[in-house]
């Protein structure tokens, strides 16, 4: 329903001034839809990265359109509030503290976090079904030489930076390439002096949690680079309430005052073209088809969805992202919560072994996380990998497993298979043996003298996969656009 201008500007002063996108006026607002967009950016994929970039150019005056081909904003970015009150990551959830981007955000949004410490020196590093247990001092004790040889490799290789740097240079190119031919199996076999099956699956636990793929999946050179030198305290930071309520607060930013103008759901980039010195780009939408033109782009999609985009792999753009596009899958993740009684029934778990989360695997579910509510406990389990998928009959032999007792009481529970989701199809990008070296960088550059940008946990040559990595990428692709387009003004 269009809005009359009268009424729409007794809206903007009751609520005092409104900064719509840094517009130069009024009109476009109240103009029907148009074709051309001119030097106006499209922004494609409404996840973090998406949605930073939004927050970015509307906090510049730089006006965009945001398109999402699913009808929800924030991608992996997904929680579910239950009736008890008690709320759930489905996704993503959580954070450390070096990254810098998402405690701005939370500070900018007043949105509250709490911290989870994690002291692998008193902690487990993995515990099976079955009762082995692998503490850290023992972990030490068995692999001194292994823990000699990845530190000399990993300060020869990046020298001594830690991780969360930016602009690490690679100090020895022949080292960091015979790093990036070994999976992290193939590492680990090729320096562990003393093999112990505890160890190996202690890894295999830990890449499926990070990576959301097996141990031999991943490129040992990423896996180098992932890890710290040394074993200290750890923390890791979760938002109170979980990650939609910043989905929330920057959809609403970006959004605006006036419904699906700014950002529109349900419209999916199926094909696109150069035209001159734009950009032409077909949307399927619940209207039917939909053609757009713009000067400025912005990709912030999944790297497995580019391939699906009709006429992408035929525009200028470099062969190395084009073989990134159908080379570089994505890891698969699913996670589901189950609700316990506390006055009915026992967890297995002591409150202790809640304290060492998300430390503990059983039955290859990692314990992700708990959320407790006045009538209920949920806990989290996360399945990661080829074998990424829960079904009710998992859910419920899952749950039983985690009970002192025989309980025949019903339950709540939530789930979520991530390959399963249309436009989504996975996790965080997997990166090969071989592929770390090909592509990690292949996305920082953008084409086509800036006016296509990329972005998306896979686009920072550091720290890929995290919701800070997004968020980050969506930032820096802005800010060039930003750039860009002042120079052209000046000039």
């Amino acid at each position: 329903m269009k809005i009359p201008r009268r009424h729409f500007l007794k809206q903007v002063a009751s609520v005092g001034s409104l900064a719509l996108t840094g517009c130069a006026s009024l009109d476009s607002f109240f103009a029907s839809d148009k074709k051309d967009f001119g030097k106006e950016v499209l922004i494609i994929g409404a996840g973090a990265a998406g949605l930073m970039a939004a927050h970015t150019l509307k906090k510049n005056r730089i006006p965009y359109r945001l398109f999402e081909a699913s009808s929800r904003p924030g991608g992996r970015l997904y929680t579910l509030e239950n009736a008890d009150g008690s709320h759930l990551d489905m996704g993503a959830e959580f954070f450390e503290s070096h990254h810098r981007l998402v405690f701005e955000l939370l500070k900018e949004f007043q949105i509250d976090w709490e911290e989870r410490v994690f002291n692998p020196a008193i902690s487990p590093l993995w515990q099976s079904t079955n009762g082995q247990v692998l503490m850290d001092v023992e972990y030490q004790k068995i692999s001194s030489h292994f823990i000699s040889q990845f530190i000399q490799n990993r300060i020869q290789t990046f020298g001594s930076v830690g991780i969360g740097s930016e602009n690490v240079p690679i100090l020895s190119p022949l080292l960091a390439e015979e790093m990036d031919s070994y999976s992290i199996t193939q590492y680990l076999n090729a320096h562990w002096v003393q093999p112990d099956e505890r160890v190996s699956a202690y890894w295999d636990a830990w890449s499926r949690s990070h990576y959301s793929a097996e141990a031999n999946r991943i490129s040992a050179l990423r896996w180098l680079w992932d890890q710290q030198s040394d074993k200290k305290t750890k923390s890791f930071y979760k938002i109170k309430g979980g990650w939609g309520q910043l989905v929330h607060l920057l959809y609403e930013r970006a959004a605006g005052v006036i419904p699906d103008h700014l950002i529109r759901l349900n419209w999916n980039l199926v094909a696109m073209r150069r035209a001159k010195n734009s950009f032409q780009c077909v949307f399927r939408t619940p209207q039917g088809t939909q053609v757009l033109e713009a000067e400025n782009l912005i990709l912030a999609l999944p790297i497995n969805q580019y391939q699906k985009i009709d006429g992408l792999m035929k525009i200028d753009i470099t062969d190395q992202k084009k073989k990134a596009f159908t080379q570089i899958q994505l890891g698969e993740s699913a996670k589901t919560y189950v609700s316990f009684n506390p006055s009915e029934v026992a967890l297995k778990l002591s409150p202790n072994d809640l304290a060492k989360l998300p430390q503990i695997l059983r039955d290859q579910v990692q314990i992700s996380s708990t959320s407790v509510s006045d009538s209920k406990i949920w806990l989290g389990g996360l399945r990661s990998g080829q074998q990424a998928q829960w079904t009710l009959p998992d859910i419920e032999n899952w749950r039983a497993g985690l009970l002192n007792t025989n309980s025949t009481n019903s339950f709540e529970y939530q789930v979520i298979n991530w390959k399963d989701r249309p436009f989504i199809q996975g996790a965080r990008s997997l990166w090969a043996p071989g592929q770390w070296g090909l592509y990690s960088k292949a996305f920082e550059s953008s084409d086509f003298d800036d006016h296509l940008q990329w972005a998306g946990e896979h686009v920072p040559a550091q720290e890929k996969g995290s919701v800070h990595a997004a968020l980050v990428s969506g930032q820096t692709a802005a800010l060039k656009l930003i750039e860009k387009l002042s120079s052209s003004r000046s000039s």
